[in-house]
């Protein structure tokens, strides 16, 4: 599986939010409670996030949790893999 960012969420949301436009991976896994690596790696797709980790960035981030798992899409793979 490979996770993507949704770039269209992530631009209605700083539309929404502009306060949010300056906020850098350090500062977002620090309001997540996570270290600016692991932020880096589920922007990446390197990284799974849990429904923890789903929850801490609708958290950090003022919103409902199911916009922050849009924000953060699931990509099947060519191989089929969910």
């Amino acid at each position: 599986m490979k996770i993507v960012v949704n770039r269209e969420m992530v631009l209605k949301l700083a539309a929404a939010k502009p306060e949010l436009v300056t906020l850098n991976q350090g500062a977002l896994g620090a309001a997540m409670g996570i270290d600016r690596s692991h932020v880096s790696r589920l922007l990446s797709g390197k990284h799974r996030p849990t429904a923890a980790t789903l929850e801490a960035l609708a958290k950090a981030l003022g919103v409902e949790p199911s916009a922050a798992e849009s924000i953060l899409l699931m990509v099947v793979t060519d191989e089929g893999e969910a």
